[in-house]
């Protein structure tokens, strides 16, 4: 007879095994909240009790997903509930430790995905059988929010697979797995075509575990007499140069100063090494905790799950319209952009023409001209709806965080723009939102024709000019774009001599002292420079075009913006977008409109939002402060200022050392 308590159900065969399901009761999906801990808990208290005559457990869910799935509907949980979350961290870590030592065997039943959490319920158990099937994924995948697994993920992978292949593929850049890359990697022992059968499998496992009288308790592999953790062991010349060199990689990265999450995810791996499994559970959860006041666990979380599934959803989708699939697509133009879009639809199971649009009820021009006024771009061109026009541009990502895959399947996917004009009417809307979204990732834009996402590269690519019409160098300029976390990595050319004044929204005032790049400039004194302070000036660059974009006309939600300035845009990940980086600077939106005043009268009236005053003092030039050239030398780094929060003069501030680019960074004095 089956008992259910909580979010937990368990029922016991004839054989001994006890089949525990996973089944919050009113819910979409599993999560970790007080009836999954009251329910868990009172299962283990069952099974210890009946430890004797226990042969197995299988843990298994009722819901499409195994356990925190991409299908979480977070619009279910109370804000009391979001709220105690994390106050069940230490508690629910501890219960999966008491599963893994009950001294029988437990066998995972991963019957949908299983992400964070509840790929760590997965790894306490001693096998794992997954379900093969399209649109299944397991990862632990927090570093893609700005956190890391802190239920003792980080140790039971550590302990399986060495802290190098932890930190570079397993838990540092937040991957997910789908199920034939998965058991490639060894996170599942074995794979089954349904439901059914993956349960079953984990109980073939069981019955051919030997029995506890035979062969002693049940335990994890890694803790079997002589098992040695994969890699180089610690304490050694060998590992201390291991994770010294992994330090550097990671500091290498784009945005590495406001990402702890994966050098976190190092230090935790480094010590728990030294530690034995109860100390390396405690020290990865202090790490863990560490992480969730930064901000770009909360913004990260935002742009690349709640703003990801959003659109994935269709949010922006006009409602009440029921999904269009148009029976034959015509394909014009004979570029590049054409043969990948026909080919996208043809994967897709449309019939396409090229070249032909006689009886067609989608026409797609991939002629480089979306008729925004934008010029010719490989990524541009339009679609005809039943007569109506609506503008479409792709963008191949420069920067794609993996957890996206589990909401866009397709990691070649491009961000596909659609841009309604006014008077557009919201059927066309859904259809055009149809079509983008069998493309790629679908944004829509409404209002104009105008690309978001173009106005947001060419405010960026202002920035860069006025940077460089300032005498900054362009390598300078380079280091200081890595440093924000930009994914642009092509090279900053410096401008010719003949170059008109960098093009902007606002004019832009040059520095009196600006000079040809390469030329000594009178007053260097220092081989450093703020890198944080060009930094910022990109950043608010973007943020401020964003705001003028809107006032010109267009009206997108905040999730396309957000996501459209990270994928198309190459805004820095942290941020968690445009919009999401203005609201949440230091002192919020307020302080961003008086940062934005400041940066206007000191270095031009681009920076000036739209509707905000224009004092007399700001129409005449005003010396700007022009930042010292960086040292190419090896051994030189810059100072620059690293503040808590953002990259905000505001805000109380770190010093930070930015390392030049043949420089190695000092590792960790933790890891």
């Amino acid at each position: 007879m089956a008992e259910q308590h909580g979010a937990v159900r368990w029922e016991r065969d004839r054989d001994g095994i006890t089949v525990v399901v996973l089944d919050d009761p009113g819910r979409t999906s599993n999560m970790v909240n007080a009836r999954y801990y009251d329910g868990l808990n009172a299962c283990l208290d069952d099974l210890e009790a009946r430890r004797a005559t226990l042969r197995g457990v299988i843990v298994t869910s009722a819901k499409h997903s195994f356990f925190s799935g991409q299908d979480v509907d977070f619009g279910e949980i109370p804000p009391q509930e979001m709220a105690g979350l994390y106050g069940l961290l230490v508690p629910v870590r501890d219960q999966l430790r008491r599963l893994e030592t009950l001294g029988r065997p437990v066998a995972a039943a991963l019957t949908g995905s299983a992400l964070g959490g509840g790929l760590e319920i997965g790894l306490a158990c001693h096998y794992r059988v997954g379900l093969d099937a399209p649109g299944v994924f397991w990862g632990l995948a927090e570093t893609g929010m700005g956190l890391m697994p802190g239920g003792g993920g980080v140790v039971r992978a550590i302990r399986m697979f060495g802290v190098a292949a932890v930190v570079e593929r397993i838990v540092g850049p937040g991957p997910v797995y789908r199920p034939a890359e998965a058991l490639r990697a060894g996170l599942v022992d074995e794979l089954a075509p349904s439901r059914e059968e993956v349960i079953a499998r984990a109980r073939a496992w069981i019955a051919r575990q030997p029995a506890a009288d035979d062969g002693g308790p049940a335990r994890q592999r890694w803790e079997q007499p002589g098992y040695v953790i994969p890699g180089r062991p610690p304490g050694t010349p060998r590992f201390d140069a291991e994770v010294r060199a992994l330090a550097a990689t990671l500091d290498a990265l784009p945005g590495s100063a406001f990402t702890p999450a994966p050098r976190a995810v190092l230090t935790a791996a480094a010590e728990s090494v030294r530690l034995d499994a109860d100390a390396a559970f405690q020290a990865e959860t202090r790490h863990f905790l560490d992480l969730l006041e930064t901000p770009a666990r909360a913004n990260m979380s935002k742009a690349f799950f709640f703003d990801a599934q959003s659109i994935a959803n269709g949010a922006a989708r006009p409602p009440g319209h029921p999904p269009w699939r148009p029976e034959q697509v015509a394909v014009l133009g004979g570029g590049t952009l054409a043969t990948d879009i026909a080919d996208r639809c043809a994967r897709g199971g449309h019939s396409v023409r090229r070249n032909a649009a006689e009886d067609c009820d989608l026409v797609i021009h991939a002629d480089g001209d979306d008729g925004s006024g934008a010029g010719a771009d490989t990524g541009a061109g339009r679609m005809v709806i039943g007569g109506v026009e609506v503008g479409l541009r792709l963008f191949v990502p420069t920067g794609r965080p993996p957890l996206l895959t589990v909401f866009f399947d397709d990691e070649s996917a491009p961000l596909v723009e659609i841009a309604c004009p006014d008077g557009t009417p919201d059927s066309v809307v859904a259809q055009a939102f149809d079509v983008a979204a069998g493309l790629g990732i679908a944004v829509v834009v409404r209002g104009t024709r105008m690309s978001f996402v173009d106005r947001l590269r060419r405010a960026l690519r202002a920035e860069i000019d006025a940077l460089l019409a300032e005498g900054v160098d362009p390598h300078t300029v380079e280091r200081a774009r890595a440093y924000a976390g930009f994914t642009d990595a092509s090279p900053v050319a410096p401008p010719a001599p003949d170059a008109p004044a960098p093009s902007a929204p606002h004019p832009v005032r040059p520095h009196p002292e600006a000079r040809t790049p390469g030329a000594p400039r009178a007053g260097t004194a220092e081989p450093g420079c703020p890198l944080g302070e060009l930094a910022e000036r990109l950043l608010m660059a973007g943020a401020v075009g964003a705001r003028h974009a809107m006032a010109d006309g267009i009206v997108l939600a905040e999730a396309d913006a957000n996501l459209g300035s990270l994928l198309g845009a190459g805004f820095p990940s942290w941020t968690g977008g445009v919009v999401q980086y203005a609201a949440s600077r230091p002192g919020g939106p307020a302080a961003f409109t008086t940062r934005t005043v400041e940066l206007a009268d000191h270095h031009g009236e681009r920076f000036r939002l739209p509707g905000s005053p224009m004092p007399v003092a700001a129409l005449a030039p005003a010396p700007v402060a022009v930042p010292a050239e960086a040292t190419t030398s090896a051994e030189a780094t810059a100072t620059v200022t690293a503040p808590a929060s953002a990259l905000s003069p505001d805000a109380s501030t770190a010093t930070a050392t930015a390392p030049a680019p043949d420089a190695r960074p000092t590792p960790d004095r933790n890891a």
